[in-house]
């Protein structure tokens, strides 16, 4: 899979899906995270829109390897899991999907809500731009200023991403670049001694 190349897979692009059995509405929504912190926002806001709603499920993963799923009162393992499942038989990162249950008045049982949950999460996916991405290592550079050329050279010809820099006595620098040329560069910049480099 791509984890192995330095790459992941995920959407930039929110969507929603309705998938409808047995007068019971499901309505999924993909959504592009980037950490704990945004999800809980996200969950807040669908559970403020859906206040009515029987259940509000989801299920996250996140490329820093965290993931969670919520059955939300559904038996346990009919709702969170299939739809955590769905992002993992994808290989998706940095996803929450959440699927928004109106009872329509027929119980599906078990293995019908399990369905029901799978299907409005696959749905969501599959009518999403997946996209796939390089996984990013941020870390810091030490160095004085007659260093700056030199590390500057390096950090644009491995195609590091400015992150943040400091001047005073030394310049700190804070980069971002792809996690295969990571190492790479930290041994290039450390060659002559006068350059720390500490992973973030």
């Amino acid at each position: 899979m791509g984890e192995q190349e330095g790459t992941y897979f995920t959407t930039q692009d929110p969507t929603e899906f309705n998938h409808k059995v047995l007068g019971s509405k499901h309505l999924a929504y993909l959504l592009p995270v980037k950490s704990e912190e945004q999800i809980r926002e996200l969950l807040g806001v669908k559970r403020k829109e859906h206040h009515s709603a029987t259940h509000v499920c989801y299920a996250w993963r996140l490329k820093t390897g965290l993931y969670r799923s919520s059955d939300d009162g559904e038996p346990s393992g009919t709702a969170g899991k299939p739809i955590l499942n769905q992002i993992l038989h994808f290989d998706l990162f940095d996803v929450l999907i959440v699927v928004v249950r109106y009872f329509g008045g027929t119980k599906l049982g078990t293995g019908g809500l399990m369905d029901a949950y799978k299907q409005a999460a696959r749905g969501a996916i599959e009518s999403v731009n997946i996209v796939e991405l390089p996984r990013l290592q941020q870390f810091s550079i030490a160095f004085g200023y007659e260093e700056m050329p030199r590390v500057m050279s390096l950090v644009k010809q491995y195609e590091g991403i400015k992150i943040s820099m400091d001047q005073n006595e030394k310049v700190h620098l804070i980069i971002e670049v792809k996690t295969n040329l990571a190492s790479i560069l930290m041994e290039e910049l450390a060659k002559n001694g006068n350059v720390e480099t500490e992973l973030l």
